[in-house]
């Protein structure tokens, strides 16, 4: 016997539809856009994830990311190996002209401990929510560098970005 399953049978909503009142529509149609609001939507819009593992010995700025063009994205730091200098030092994320932009000074880098999260002023867990991301929209192709004042003798920090094109031409990568 052979069955004959059709989409009212399985009650397969429209393309982008609004009311996510049942798991269908937060699933989606795969004739969803960008511009919808289910899963389907989200993954065409298609955060793309860049990693850069970073040893911070010596002077900086250091290219984290190579942006091309218009994105959004988010940037968080994993502390891989504690850092350590012989002064005190500072150390932010931003692009050039607004170095700390993208995760805020933290006044005393040395605090920065193994496998602490680094995306604020006061990294201090080693587990967060994913609300604490802040995320920018970027453009014009500004590179992604790590500043410090003074000199790194050692550290270790591995830069995750998870971003998405505006533009055409719209690209993040490893520096």
């Amino acid at each position: 016997m052979k069955y004959s399953i059709t989409n009212t049978d399985i009650n397969v909503q429209t393309a982008d539809a609004v009311t996510n009142t049942t798991i269908r529509d937060v699933v989606g149609n795969k004739d969803d856009t960008i511009a919808g609001t289910s899963l389907i939507s989200l993954v065409k819009l298609g955060y793309r994830r860049a990693i850069k593992s970073v040893d911070c010995t010596g002077a900086t700025p250091i290219s984290v990311f190579t942006v091309t063009g218009d994105v959004v994205l988010k940037v968080v730091g994993i502390v891989k190996t504690s850092l350590t200098t012989s002064d005190a030092i500072t150390a932010e994320v931003g692009v050039s002209g607004n170095t700390a932009k993208l995760i805020a000074q933290v006044a005393d880098a040395t605090g920065l401990a193994q496998n602490e999260i680094w995306h604020d002023a006061t990294p201090d867990a080693t587990i967060e929510a994913s609300s604490v991301w802040n995320e920018f929209i970027v453009s014009n192709g500004q590179d992604i560098i790590l500043t410090t004042t003074g000199t790194v003798t050692d550290g270790d920090i591995t830069f995750y970005c998870f971003w998405y094109p505006l533009s055409d031409d719209g690209s993040v990568v490893a520096a």
